[in-house]
């Protein structure tokens, strides 16, 4: 297949991911299979895999593969072990194919940017629907058990609003690159975003907001030391001060959330158990990992073992705790450093700060993505499931094609 063909190809692949990622495996799958195979299955793979060393963030991203599958030398349960290699698959193949000939181009980008938004606009939608259908009354009062309304992704609500928070960057982006050429789709996208900022106070899922907050933040220091635009910089600091109080005054999802929370603080704090809790648990969780890791802080459990161990460390440490409440570590930086002891946490963190160290157009919108990723490992394991992995590298590989390639000129260096 010629290469022009292959490209477009793979660019419609990649257009129909975000759909995949939301609403259908079988899609998902299909895409991934079909991307990652027109960009490996080539005469000038050797060449491929050379690019891919030489890229530091490629090849940064692929260790996370490579550290569960170093620790299978000392991992017991071996089926465990090679089911989580199955799901980080993409973590080597998609880097692999990213390192090859396929280019995304400005157009292209801005195409891509509308079916990823336009997606996360009918899961919002979907997710409302079901919301406004049921009895919104005993909706709101499941918010007092930890629980949320209905999302797409399975019902993934912590990756799904970090999507939707993501598809809000592209939103604001998308609207100040056409605001001079197409008006009416700078006008579209700025209230695409504004719905999914108040979309994401709505469903009331922390890590959706905590990005969303995350990106204001990054939006006010940059407009300060390099834009130097105050208005501009008030602007997005009255946002972000109004945001949460409108939210807690009129939606009562967001307010009974945050009840929640505040109920669970001392849960939170003393680490006790609270059953069916949600920030206590996780805090457990947390817990039990990283004594994992200090048990064998050369080697960890191996990434087989982390769950079995973490089962036995709740069976002497809270032996009153449900088996529902048990869970493999809440956070990824944790599960690393569980599964390969404290090499394998220094290195996490360190793949995730290297974006940080590069050159890039647009850095607000690079550093939003990098910096809301961390966060969400922080409190989350979204690779450790099939969607997390696809999401995060699929927007990663995206990203970097746009604003870090030089093959790709700026589109608005703002």
């Amino acid at each position: 297949m010629k290469l022009p063909q292959r490209n477009t190809i793979q660019f419609w692949l990649l257009a129909m991911l975000p759909a995949g990622i939301l609403f259908s495996r079988v899609l998902l799958s299909c895409c991934l299979i079909g991307f990652i195979t027109l960009a490996c299955v080539h005469r000038e793979l050797p060449a491929q895999f050379r690019r891919l060393l030489k890229d530091r963030l490629l090849a940064g991203t692929t260790l996370l593969f490579f550290i569960p599958l170093i620790s299978g030398l000392w991992s017991e349960d071996m089926q465990t072990w090679s089911g989580l290699l199955r799901i980080k698959l993409p973590l080597l193949l998609l880097p692999l194919s990213f390192a090859g000939s396929f280019r995304i181009t400005p157009k292209q980008h801005r195409i891509l940017s509308l079916f990823f938004i336009g997606a996360v606009l009918a899961g919002s939608i979907q997710t409302i629907v079901i919301y406004a259908g049921g009895v919104i009354n005993d909706v709101n009062e499941a918010y007092l058990r930890s629980k949320v309304m209905f999302t797409p992704m399975y019902d993934d609500h912590v990756r799904f609003s970090w999507m939707v928070s993501l598809a809000a960057l592209l939103a604001v982006w998308l609207g100040m690159d056409r605001w001079k050429e197409q008006r009416w789709i700078s006008i579209g996208s700025f209230l695409t975003a504004a719905w999914l900022v108040i979309f994401l106070h709505l469903l009331a899922a922390r890590t959706g907001i905590l990005s969303l907050y995350i990106m204001l933040l990054v939006a006010g220091i940059y407009t300060v030391l390099r834009v130097r635009k105050p208005v501009i910089s008030l602007a997005v600091i009255f946002l972000a001060a109004a945001l949460p109080v409108i939210a807690y005054q009129t939606m009562p999802s967001f307010r009974n959330r945050m009840r929640v929370s505040v109920f669970e603080y001392d849960y939170f704090k003393h680490l006790d158990y609270l059953p069916g809790s949600n920030d206590a648990v996780r805090m457990i969780s947390i817990r039990a990992g990283w004594e994992l890791m200090q048990s064998k802080p050369l080697t960890g459990s191996g990434f087989g073992d982390v769950k079995s161990d973490a089962y036995t460390w709740y069976g002497r440490q809270y032996p009153q705790m449900l088996e529902s409440d048990k869970k493999i570590p809440g956070s990824e930086w944790v599960v690393y450093g569980a599964g390969a002891g404290w090499p394998g946490l220094i290195l996490f963190g360190a793949i995730l700060l290297l974006p940080f160290f590069c050159n890039t157009r647009l850095p607000w919108v690079w550093w939003s993505f990098h910096l809301t990723a961390a966060m969400s490992l922080l409190i989350d394991v979204g690779l450790e499931i099939q969607i997390g992995v696809a999401l995060y590298v699929f927007v990663y590989g995206w990203w970097r094609a746009w604003l870090l390639s030089k093959n790709n000129p700026s589109l608005q260096a703002v």
